[in-house]
């Protein structure tokens, strides 16, 4: 019985990535996140020192651009972000 319902499960989603409903199924959160997005003023953007503030500034306006937002972003340069993000103060 088990083997079946794998085997079933197997097959239900090569139907799914061969006949491309994979990607339809995708985009409705991509569209949701777009959506909330628009809803924002600013976002906090945690990035790597190395960025810069005129480098997140520069992907800040193609992120606006190509999803039609007008988001204020925030940068915080970080030297290590995982010590960053990890510690008890955040």
């Amino acid at each position: 019985m088990m083997t079946q319902l794998k085997t079933f499960l197997i097959c239900s989603i090569l139907v799914i990535a061969v006949t491309g409903l994979a990607d339809q199924i995708a985009a409705a959160p991509l569209d949701d996140l777009i959506a909330d997005a628009k809803k924002e003023d600013a976002i906090e953007f945690h990035g790597p020192s190395t960025l810069t503030p005129q480098g997140a500034q520069a992907l800040a306006a193609a992120f606006n651009k190509k999803y039609g937002l007008n988001i204020t972003v925030n940068y915080h340069p970080s030297g290590n972000m995982t010590d960053d993000l990890m510690s008890p103060n955040n």
